[in-house]
């Protein structure tokens, strides 16, 4: 098949609904202006100035942290890289060239060193660092950070992006862009982001049927860790109704009584299989990947592969239904940059035909930043 590439999708496959005018009406004009300045920098016609992510999270959790260390970025003039190989296996450079050879554990170590061109390492992935980045995020003047560092490295698997629009210093300007802080991070990764064209062959059967179809509702279960152990017992969608509840009230009220498909998508084998019998020809999964926790087998590139095919397939649903103590459904919804679409259940001590519970619709700002 050959079709023109935009914004992650087949233009062919998916059709047209986001193009670049949609893209500017939701992000403002500041992409000239900082591609200029990185590119600059890049060559060396501006004086060295970076900020590289280096995290070992998950996939989600790697975009949400590198969201902050690009709008750090942004703020301060530093050209973006990304010191993870992973991120060259799935993705391709549009706008910038965020590509590095620099190992991550150089990088690290450089920065707790006395090295004068890499001076520091801002770490938000325990509590306490991540207390110290919010803080700085939500009321500290980011050109202050580091500004006799060369390089700025980042480590943390937060969004720290809602904060950034109650910053005294830097939210008057971001809003001034054109930027919201409920769309930002969809923002960030439209611009650095196209995943590359053959992880979604697999995904061409259900990715047809989402063009087919005039109202999809994504959900997004998260079973945990657990479900990849050996020994794990094999679960169930009807161990989780309350999300499928969740849709079906959506259906009746939200989206005005249209007929609606379901994409799940889920860690879990057994949700997958057996929701589809529970709901035939109601519902959209893949079953036919590979599953795999992208933080627990960093060189398990087929389970990348299929994690950001998925995470970016799943942003072209109209309504979420996502887990609430999981990244994955999150930043998906955050690619698709209408944060009044979002509903979040509870995921954490269902039991076994647990329905009733009501989802709750949120925003970006209540949900993001804090998982």
């Amino acid at each position: 098949m050959c079709c023109r590439i935009l914004l992650f999708l087949p233009l062919c496959v998916l059709g047209t609904w986001r193009d670049r005018e949609w893209y500017k009406n939701q992000c403002g004009k500041w992409q000239e202006t900082y591609r200029s300045r990185h590119d600059s920098v890049r060559m060396g016609l501006l004086p060295p100035s970076y900020v590289v992510f280096a995290n070992g999270g998950g996939l989600a959790d790697k975009l949400k942290g590198l969201t902050s260390a690009f709008y750090f970025g942004l703020l301060t003039g530093r050209a973006i890289q990304i010191a993870d190989p992973a991120f060259q296996n799935v993705f391709r450079t549009i706008n910038v060239d965020w590509t590095t050879e620099v190992e991550v554990g150089t990088l690290i170590k450089s920065a707790r060193s006395s090295n004068s061109s890499v001076s520091l390492q801002l770490t938000g992935w325990r509590a306490s660092g991540n207390e110290k980045l919010r803080n700085i995020f939500r009321a500290g003047n980011l050109s202050q950070v580091g500004f006799r560092s060369e390089v700025v490295v980042f480590d943390t698997c937060y969004s720290f992006i809602d904060d950034l629009f109650h910053n005294p210093y830097h939210s008057q300007y971001l809003r001034s862009l054109g930027l919201r802080a409920e769309t930002a991070v969809g923002c960030a990764l439209v611009f650095l982001f196209e995943i590359k064209p053959f992880l979604l062959r697999p995904m061409l059967p259900v990715i047809t049927e989402i063009k087919l179809q005039p109202l999809i509702i994504g959900i997004q279960i998260r079973v945990g860790d657990s479900v990849f152990l050996k020994k794990n017992r094999k679960h169930s969608a009807s161990d989780y109704m309350r999300f499928f509840d969740c849709a079906q009230n959506l259906e009746r009220h939200a989206v005005a009584g249209q007929t609606a498909s379901w994409l799940l998508v889920s860690d879990s084998e057994g949700v997958r299989s057996s929701a589809l019998e529970l709901f035939p020809g109601k519902l959209l999964t893949a079953t036919n990947n590979h599953i795999a926790h992208t933080a627990r087998n960093k060189m398990d590139l087929s389970g990348w592969g299929n994690a950001a095919a998925e995470l970016w397939m799943f942003s072209h649903a109209n309504y979420f239904v996502v887990s609430r103590y999981s990244g994955f459904g999150k930043v998906s919804a955050a690619l698709a940059m209408n944060p009044t679409a979002v509903f979040v259940v509870d995921n954490k001590g269902l039991a076994v035909n647990s329905s009733g519970a009501s989802c709750i619709s949120q925003t970006t700002s209540s949900w993001l930043s804090n998982v």
